[in-house]
């Protein structure tokens, strides 16, 4: 029994002792009131038992020995994933920012911001009457920032390009900071930038260096996330300022309202009295705004962007959301965890506030026609930071559950984008090698629609920007309106009356039921009085009027000869909200 007293009086170290005090009466057993002096059967078992817990013990060190040494590995082995990540970034990103200067474009807005910003450049209205052929339903303070930038840069499309990059890279930044400011290490808020960076150059590519004014409007209010996710209790000037940042993001794209609204909930439920002083910045804003914009373009801009006609469908709604959402369900983990560990000063509530309007809200917009994947860009802004915090909220090296739930929350989300890389990257590559051609097939396109003497009506407007011709139709805002039951006449007097020297189409492929085609109001009302007349490179058609002496008959053997190709608006494509 002496070993044994000493194996006990000697511990390995303080917690052994203390587990062994629950177990085995101490050494100093005849010195501790109540406790009997211990008969040999008592110390016999007295002995198994300590001899059970040391194993005990050693086992659970050489667990914490491995998991230490896993957690390690672990981070090492993100770290040469997030490296790896980033190199494919490089490559995939490649082809976007080719394309910046060349006269090809991947996105159908372009050319329409940029002759709403050539009309801002010359003092032209941006808003017209009901019976405008083309219809603007966004905010005008993009058009004067594009504007002035493509004044100094000489093509407005260009200058768009290189604004939406930039904002998109500093929205990346502003995500990473965010979740610095979370808690969460480099690598952790690295994580979720990269995630953000590897979905934009694959599923959301469209818009990487595109000239559309979403991502400058994201960047317009990131910063305002900043200031109140920068100390543990707002300050007056952070909210005031964060006021000005969020009105100036809605005077650039006004239906991104998730965040406005998540700050007004999270200010009114946690800081009343800053609440009060947003809501008064927020009200003489909304008063200047409204009172410098009917100065200047009168009560068609509110008719314009508040009672802009749209198609909408549940269904589509629907749809869209089955597509969206297994993107988004991965990070129910890392949502669940932040909601279970959020701080006490409460700064982790704005962002799950944040992600729990983005994501409803983005879903019910899809519901519109035209309304694309950009809906969902404050859902994705709000889902990266909270990843990143979460992350946080795992110490590797204590037991190897965290480590396994910390490397789930990252492989969980990356896997979808992740495993459709090849593609993308197969993509990436082919449209690379193809870049030559395509600018051979737009430069041809581009010259033949500037040889036309006479207004030239492009659905894709791009076209008919670098070729020096007028903005005439928008195809796909005025199709809302003919397939929303709103009069044709407008458009029907223009086309009867020839106003058009050429219409250019964008050309599909032969679709099954040409009556379908026919029947669609818009591109009815077209080949009523235009016919096709010259097939262009890069998928284009001009359509040219037709002649008086053609009768009705013969155009509807036109429409029934199987042989010809079916035109479709790309318009449709086209997100407008």
């Amino acid at each position: 029994m002496a070993g044994m007293t000493d194996a006990v009086t000697h511990p390995h170290s303080k917690s052994l002792r203390r587990r062994l005090l629950t177990i085995v009466p101490f050494a100093s057993w005849r010195h501790v009131s109540g406790y009997p002096e211990p008969t040999t059967t008592t110390r016999s078992c007295a002995a198994v038992n300590l001899s059970t817990t040391m194993r005990d013990v050693s086992a659970r060190r050489r667990s914490n020995r491995i998991c230490r040494k896993a957690g390690v590995l672990i981070c090492r082995y993100n770290t040469s994933v997030l490296v790896i990540i980033a190199a494919i970034l490089l490559v995939l990103f490649y082809s976007p920012v080719l394309s910046i200067s060349l006269h090809y474009s991947r996105n159908y807005n372009e050319g329409w911001n940029a002759f709403l910003a050539l009309a801002a450049q010359n003092g032209g209205r941006l808003y017209e009457g009901t019976e405008s052929l083309f219809i603007n339903n966004y905010p005008p303070l993009s058009f004067f920032l594009l504007g002035n930038l493509g004044l100094s840069l000489g093509d407005n499309i260009y200058a768009g390009r290189v604004t939406s990059l930039l904002s998109l890279a500093f929205v990346g930044v502003a995500i990473y900071i965010s979740a610095q400011m979370l808690r969460a290490t480099k690598r952790q808020a690295a994580v979720g930038t990269l995630f953000f960076a590897l979905l934009n150059a694959t599923f959301f590519r469209e818009y990487v260096a595109a000239n559309d004014p979403q991502w400058l409007a994201h960047a317009a209010m990131m910063p305002a996330l900043m200031l109140l996710l920068a100390r543990p209790a707002p300050t007056a000037g952070s909210v005031i300022i964060a006021c000005i940042l969020i009105a100036i993001g809605l005077l650039i794209k006004h239906n991104l309202v998730a965040l406005p609204l998540a700050i007004s909930i999270w200010l009114f439920r946690f800081h009343r009295t800053k609440f009060n002083l947003w809501a008064l910045t927020g009200i003489i804003l909304v008063i200047l705004a409204t009172s410098a914009s009917y100065f200047f373009y009168g009560k068609n801009i509110f008719f314009a962007i508040f009672a802009h006609v749209r198609v909408f469908s549940w269904s589509r709604m629907a749809v869209q959301a089955a597509i969206v959402l297994p993107f988004m369900l991965p990070f129910v983990g890392a949502l669940k965890t932040l909601m279970r560990t959020r701080s006490s000063d409460h700064r982790d509530d704005l962002i799950l506030l944040f992600a729990a309007l983005a994501i409803p809200l983005g879903i019910i917009q899809r519901a519109g026609e035209g309304v694309d994947y950009n809906a969902h860009f404050e859902a994705f802004i709000a889902l990266t930071i909270a990843l990143g915090a979460a992350l946080s909220r795992y110490k590797p090296g204590i037991y190897c559950g965290k480590e396994q739930a910390s490397l789930f929350l990252v492989v969980s989300v990356f896997a979808i984008p992740t495993l459709s890389l090849p593609y993308f990257i197969v993509n990436t590559v082919n449209e690379i090698c193809s870049t030559k051609k395509t600018m051979r097939d737009w430069s041809k396109a581009i010259g033949s629609v500037a040889s036309i003497s006479g207004p030239v009506a492009c659905d894709v407007q791009a076209i008919c920007y670098w070729a020096g011709k007028q903005r005439e139709i928008d195809f796909f805002n005025y199709g809302q309106r003919l397939r929303a039951g709103y009069g044709d006449l407008a458009l029907a007097r223009a086309l009867k009356d020839q106003r058009y020297a050429a219409i250019v189409l964008h050309e599909e492929k032969p679709l099954r039921d040409l009556r379908k085609r026919i029947s669609d109001p818009l591109s009815d009302l077209i080949f009523r009085y235009y016919k096709i007349d010259q097939h262009l490179p890069a998928g284009f058609v001009i359509l040219r009027p037709i002649s008086p002496m053609r009768d009705a008959t013969e155009k509807l053997t036109f429409y029934a000869d199987h042989s010809s190709p079916v035109v479709s608006l790309a318009s449709l494509n086209r997100d407008t909200r």
